[in-house]
């Protein structure tokens, strides 16, 4: 391109050297002269040119000069239809701090609003509730109470005595099923830890009275409604080891009895000033 726009330049200026030298000599001419001939002009170099200190490319003169050719580009992007295409979707949310180094705020406590107390009401004067009334009777200072119901015997009922001091004890009487007293009976003694157990024998016809050890749990002796000892007669005719099993278990049953009616053992009611009160 700089190659024949530097061409261009060259032809013009030769041209025009030309037309001013025709345009100072003028030629003579005579009849007998023959026509002089111009010497062809030889186009001299381009002077030389100085070096342009910019890098400006001067202008074409497009008049006399072929358009250059442009080299082909790449082909241009569309431009994007902003009429159809949708907005950008855009963050409303700005992006949020960087937590900083440091201690964090104390929480500033909620606000509860007040509330309206209604005071309690004051609680009802409830009387207290009565204890559960003795089944027993103070009888001239023996507690006293019959029990024909919850007998541990089907057959009898049982008038039950306490009568406390040093010669105090814990008799149950034999009570028939009408109420009717009997004359049989088992009676405790805690202080001497003995009960004594009398005992109408209707097949003999004889009324004995069975002594038994309440520590040992073992049978003493027996006597007879005059108040004579008949152990040794009852262990010579075999008859002791029957007597000590049937006295150790109408003990116990006694025993259980009163416990289960009552909360309580035998010895434990007799010692508690406040049991049958």
């Amino acid at each position: 391109m700089r190659k024949i726009v530097v061409f261009s330049l060259s032809l013009i200026l030769v041209l025009a050297i030309a037309a001013c030298g025709e345009s100072q000599s003028p030629v003579t001419t005579s009849p007998d002269a023959q026509p002089q001939q111009t010497p062809a002009v030889t186009p001299s170099a381009p002077p030389a040119t100085t070096p342009a200190t910019t890098p400006d490319t001067p202008p074409a003169d497009t008049s006399t000069v072929p358009p250059a050719t442009t080299p082909a580009t790449a082909p241009a992007t569309p431009p994007v239809d902003t009429s159809t295409a949708p907005p950008a979707a855009t963050s409303d949310a700005s992006p949020s701090p960087a937590p900083t180094a440091g201690p964090s705020p104390e929480p500033t406590p909620a606000s509860t609003p007040a509330v309206a107390t209604t005071p309690a009401p004051e609680p009802s004067a409830t009387p207290a509730p009565e204890p559960p009334k003795s089944p027993f009777e103070n009888i001239g200072g023996v507690l006293t109470m019959v029990d024909v119901e919850n007998s541990p015997d089907p057959d009898r009922g049982y008038k039950i005595e306490i009568r406390r001091g040093s010669d105090g004890y814990v008799k149950f009487t034999v009570v028939a099923l009408d109420g009717t007293v009997m004359t049989d009976y088992f009676l405790f003694m805690p202080n001497q830890s003995l009960m004594e157990w009398r005992r109408w024998v209707s097949a003999m016809g004889f009324t004995y009275f069975y002594s038994f050890d309440l520590n040992t749990r073992e049978l003493l002796k027996v006597e007879n409604d005059d108040g004579e000892d008949v152990s040794e007669s009852m262990k010579t005719s075999g008859r002791w080891d029957n007597a000590v099993g049937t006295v150790t278990a109408e003990v116990e049953k006694m025993e259980n009895y009163f416990r289960t009616q009552f909360g309580v053992s035998i010895t434990e009611a007799f010692r508690d000033a406040s049991f049958g009160a």
